[in-house]
């Protein structure tokens, strides 16, 4: 009995340890590094996504988005003022979407173009591929090499009719744990509802930040917190989102589209999906992924990528 009382605290003080001073490290790097102006280009990220993800949508309301451009214009304009670089990818990103947006708009997105003209011709801002794609299913899945198979994988949020059968959802987890993992202690579990009910369950949590046509398949990425030390607590994200991205490869391979979604930790839709899926305390949960079959005509965002210039740092 002793011998477990001073196991436990020797794993506690283990802990204390390790997990104060990282995080203390962290805060002190974010509030150090992360200024008002880098906030700014956050929200323009976010805002140029929300833009580009809505006009995917049939439909819309004559109002949508009006009040996220204008935003958005203000944010960008503020940076450019700022000194900020016209080149940079937010920018050329941002203003990308606001031309596919206003141009969608008709005249009801007249203003906006206005005012993003005037920035373009003052700045001389270069456009890169912006709005919405229509892909057809025999393009998304067609590809002659590893490189093209890779570049051709699309979040796919609208799904034909028909449920993946279990045994092509097994073949896909199969091929993601093959992943990588530290160690090789492939922390990662799947939790997979079969059956309409369970997926409504889940689907319901994620309705107001993703407008599905129909609840979709839906699974929940988790990974082992105890198979790692206090001190590698990045390490259970760091492998669940290496599979994550495996398991979304996985399905491409396989003809079935998907999309991952945005999961906020120990708020009540976690909170809610832990205790339906019945997920253990010592999981994290990195993702959830939405699957399905393709349609034959999918629309998806243009995405547009960062260029390599701008991501490699040489030194």
């Amino acid at each position: 009995m002793k011998q477990k009382i001073k196991n436990y605290i020797r794993v506690r003080l283990g802990f204390f340890k390790n997990i104060i001073p990282q995080t203390m490290r962290y805060f002190s790097a974010y509030f150090e590094s992360v200024t008002y102006d880098k906030v700014m280009i956050r929200d323009v990220l976010l805002l140029s996504h929300a833009l580009e993800k809505g006009l995917i949508y049939s439909n819309p309301k004559s109002s949508w988005g009006i009040i996220k451009a204008n935003d958005l214009i203000f944010k960008i304009t503020y940076l450019l003022n700022n000194g900020f670089d016209p080149k940079a990818y937010e920018i050329q990103e941002a203003c990308s979407v606001l031309k596919a947006y206003s141009e969608s708009k008709g005249k009801n997105g007249r203003d906006i173009m206005i005012k993003l003209n005037s920035l373009m011709t003052a700045y001389s801002i270069d456009l890169i591929p912006g709005g919405s794609l229509s892909i057809s299913k025999q393009h998304l899945f067609f590809h002659n090499n590893s490189s093209d198979f890779i570049t051709s994988r699309r979040s796919i949020r609208f799904f034909d009719d028909g449920i993946v059968p279990k045994d092509i959802i097994l073949r896909a987890i199969s091929i993601a744990n093959t992943t990588p993992s530290a160690c090789n202690k492939q922390p990662c579990n799947v939790y997979c509802p079969f059956n309409q009910q369970s997926i409504d369950a889940i689907g319901k949590y994620f309705s107001k930040a993703y407008v599905f046509e129909r609840t979709p398949q839906i699974l929940i990425v988790t990974s082992k917190l105890s198979f790692f030390s206090s001190d590698e607590y990045l390490q259970p994200l760091v492998n669940g989102g290496m599979y994550a991205t495996t398991l979304c490869l996985a399905f491409h391979s396989l003809g079935i589209g998907s999309c991952p979604l945005e999961m906020v930790a120990f708020k009540k839709p976690e909170k809610e999906i832990r205790r339906i899926c019945n997920i253990a305390v010592d999981e994290i949960i990195v993702t959830a992924i939405t699957f399905g079959y393709v349609k034959e005509t999918n629309q998806c965002t243009c995405g547009a990528r960062r260029q390599n210039y701008q991501v490699l740092k040489e030194f």
